[in-house]
This record gives structure tokens, C-alpha cells and sequence, in this order.
């Protein structure tokens, strides 16, 4: 073999990784953010399966609403205990400074300084 010939099977060689790995990636790369999507109710599945316009199955979901598993998007539908939860994770900031009234603490809540004189 001569060195042009080896040269361009080392080319050709090197496309075929790069090639490969570009496929790999292209493949794997969106594998969690499509887990990570709400499932579509059994329903529409099975309507977008049998050939349906996927045009006319959004707009008959939106005129009926989201079916009974889907999450909801409205605010305040919550469970009053989830604003608890939040306002628990107040207590998750910087601790106060030494001498601040609003720490908690018992005790003095005056400025430190030298102790009275006897």
C-alpha cells in the first residue's frame, strides 16, 4: 500500500467514527426530555394511531378540556398543604446575624457589648 492509499483509508476510517458518533448522539441526546413528557391520555393515543387529524384531535381536546389524568395548569387548584411546604423552606435561608430580634432565640435580644460593671 502506498502512503496516499493509507492516508485516505485513515480519512475514511475517521468519517466513519465521526459519522457514528454523530448518529449516537442524534439518537440518545433527546432520550430524557421525551421521558420526561406527560404521556397523552389513552384516548387521543389511540385516535392519533388510527390516522386522525392531529389538527382535529388538539382542537376537540381543547373545546372538551384535558382529560382526567392531566396535570393542572390553572393557578390556586393546588392543595393548600403544598403552600405550607414552600413557606417551610423559609427556614432553608442564611441564618441570622447575632442580635437580631427576628431570629427567634430566646434571650437578650440587645446588641452585644462588655458586661455591666460590678
Amino acid at each position: 500500500m502506498t502512503v496516499t492509499a493509507v492516508d485516505t483509508l485513515v480519512w475514511a476510517a475517521g468519517a466513519v467514527v465521526l459519522a457514528a458518533v454523530v448518529l449516537l448522539l442524534a439518537l440518545l441526546a433527546p432520550w430524557r426530555s421525551v421521558r420526561d413528557e406527560t404521556p397523552l391520555p389513552p384516548d387521543v393515543e389511540t385516535r392519533l394511531l388510527l390516522g386522525e387529524d392531529p389538527d382535529r384531535v388538539a382542537s376537540d381536546v381543547d373545546a372538551t378540556g384535558p382529560g382526567p389524568g392531566a396535570p393542572s395548569t390553572s393557578p390556586g387548584t393546588g392543595d393548600p398543604g403544598d403552600l405550607a411546604d414552600l413557606s417551610d423552606l423559609s427556614d432553608l435561608t442564611a441564618p441570622p446575624e447575632d442580635g437580631d430580634p427576628d431570629d427567634g432565640a430566646t434571650g437578650s435580644t440587645g446588641p452585644a457589648g462588655p458586661p455591666p460593671a460590678s
